[in-house]
């Protein structure tokens, strides 16, 4: 189906640990939409994955992605790594 057939989409996505978020998008044809998950996980390490999605007609395409962790006293590793699976999308 087409985006532009729907005033919301609701998009519910997981990064590469299984874990879940989601974004409703009001008027979703032609609009860029940032996925990301945040969270803290074990001894001072937390999680950063984002993806720049864009939606337009029938596709949904990545545009940029990164990954970040963060251990407490050490410096931040950054990758450009796409850890953002759509899971499933909804339209209304």
């Amino acid at each position: 189906d087409d985006a532009s057939n729907y005033k919301f989409l609701e998009i519910y996505y997981c990064d590469n640990d299984n874990t879940y978020n989601s974004v409703r998008v009001e008027s979703p044809n032609g609009k860029n939409v940032l996925l990301s998950i945040q969270y803290p996980y074990q001894n001072g390490v937390t999680y950063i994955k984002s993806c720049l999605i864009s939606i337009s007609g029938k596709q949904i395409t990545p545009i940029n992605y990164s990954s970040m962790t963060i251990r407490s006293g050490q410096a931040p590793t950054i990758a450009n790594s796409n850890y953002c699976y759509i899971r499933k999308v909804i339209g209304y």
